[in-house]
């Protein structure tokens, strides 16, 4: 438009096409009820089903949104000595009566051996973190010592005290081989470092995977911030839609997913039913509307920390009885599910170490420890990224690589992940003889 600066073209252009969208919806509002009421689902059948609990739990990270709903639940389960390890204290509005609040720094190995000799929990449910992808593109040091040698420094604390069971907590974005994002490829780490604990730290573990928690959604409160403001509404690109699940489910699947004392196998679980996805533009507009705003919806592109690169062979399309939180690999290690929970799905890890790997994340230690610029920290990550990537599919059954090379074929991109891990596939499936054809 003539006269007109470009930030001025683009807000007059951007609100004219939100104004059109608003317009021509046909359930208004919908998206905005549907996400919200996600925070009032539980699990079905959880309270019939609920396993026996120790008498004394510590929860680190329990002052965090979901540490908060699993410490309220534990105390209405019966517990009788709750315990949140924590870098902070807890807001006014997630203190719990009865709860002990310790604050420890879960990166400091002697801190937290420390915590638990004097707490001598039978439990510990290790919740902290960083949990926010594009912070953690900011934030790489922090990410990685609080996601990867945080873990390692409570699962190795609970093996020298004698605690004997850890459940941690994953994302969703873990199913992927290989991620290349800082935020996903800790969290991959620390399930690694999980599968092992048995063996290494002599502990019984458990890990579990959340998607999208509505009751923290970043997402949420930035559209609110900005349709508050009159700011405009950022959005990666139309179409995206994503899973999402409650604070409630995710304390219910934490409790459901604890090990039997002295189990060597650790388990990885996940909702099996989480619901039809949500999509982001339809809550945007919502949202637009509800704050009665003049915000405009404005496609910035994917932000670091949220690239879209998700190797084609991840998922089988064929297969709706997995949960969508599981990888082609991961389905065919299914085992049952909890006795009264069928809404949860169990597989088990592989608990054994790769000395390549492990490597990697000793020099990724040493490197934070140090005090090592993020872009060293970064090149240590995918290094211990790409030897993780190897051993998953060093341990996949030839089957599995086929099935992914099969359904990977022709639709490979040039995206530098996609390279990436087609290599590392083409590599094992070559060892273990699956057909040259695929394998090319």
């Amino acid at each position: 438009m003539a006269g007109l600066a470009p930030a001025d073209t683009e807000a007059t252009e951007g609100r004219a096409v939100t104004e059109e969208l608003l317009r021509s919806r046909r359930r208004r509002g919908a998206a905005l009820d549907e996400f919200r009421g996600v925070r009032e689902r539980g699990i079905p059948g959880f309270e019939d089903a609920v396993p026996p609990l120790p008498n004394k739990i510590v929860v680190t990270g329990g002052t965090g949104c979901v540490g908060t709903s699993l410490l309220g639940l534990l105390r209405t389960l019966g517990v009788q000595e709750l315990t949140s390890f924590s870098r902070r204290p807890p807001s006014s509005q997630r203190r719990h009566r009865g709860v002990s609040y310790r604050q420890v720094d879960i990166r400091d190995p002697s801190s937290v051996r420390a915590a638990l000799r004097e707490k001598e929990p039978d439990l510990v449910i290790h919740l902290a973190g960083q949990r926010q992808p594009a912070l953690a593109e900011r934030r790489v040091a922090e990410t990685i010592s609080s996601n990867v040698i945080g873990t390692m420094s409570v699962l190795a604390s609970a093996g020298a005290t004698g605690v004997p069971r850890v459940v941690t907590a994953s994302t969703g974005k873990s199913l992927r081989f290989f991620a290349s994002e800082v935020y996903a490829a800790t969290k991959k780490m620390a399930e690694y470092l999980v599968a092992i604990a048995p063996e290494r730290w002599g502990v019984s573990t458990s890990t579990t995977r959340f998607t999208h928690i509505v009751d923290n959604s970043v997402a949420y409160r930035r559209f609110r911030r900005w349709a508050h403001s009159g700011a405009p509404i950022k959005l990666h690109a139309p179409g995206i839609a994503f899973y999402a699940q409650s604070a409630r489910e995710a304390a219910q699947l934490l409790v459901a997913t604890i090990p039997s004392m002295h189990s060597a196998m650790p388990k990885l679980t996940v909702l099996a039913d989480i619901g039809w996805p949500h999509d982001l533009l339809d809550l945007a507009l919502d949202v637009i509307e509800d704050e009665q705003s003049d915000s405009f919806l404005c496609f910035t592109g994917y932000e670091p920390g949220y690239m879209d690169q998700i190797y084609p062979g991840t998922f089988d399309p064929l297969r709706d009885d997995c949960s969508p939180l599981l990888n082609v690999v991961e389905t065919e290690r299914m085992t049952s599910s909890p006795d009264g929970l069928p809404r949860i799905q169990r597989i088990q890890m592989v608990p054994t170490a790769d000395a390549s790997l492990d490597d990697a994340i000793q020099c990724l230690e040493a490197s934070w420890r140090q005090g090592a610029a993020a872009v060293e920290l970064r090149a240590q990550l995918h290094i211990a990224s790409v030897a993780l990537l190897k051993k998953t599919f060093e341990d996949a059954s030839a089957r599995d690589l086929e099935t992914i090379l099969s359904l990977a074929r022709d639709k490979v991109g040039h995206a530098k992940e996609h390279r990436i891990v087609h290599r590392q596939l083409k590599t094992a499936a070559k060892a273990q003889g699956v057909a040259q054809r695929l394998a090319s």
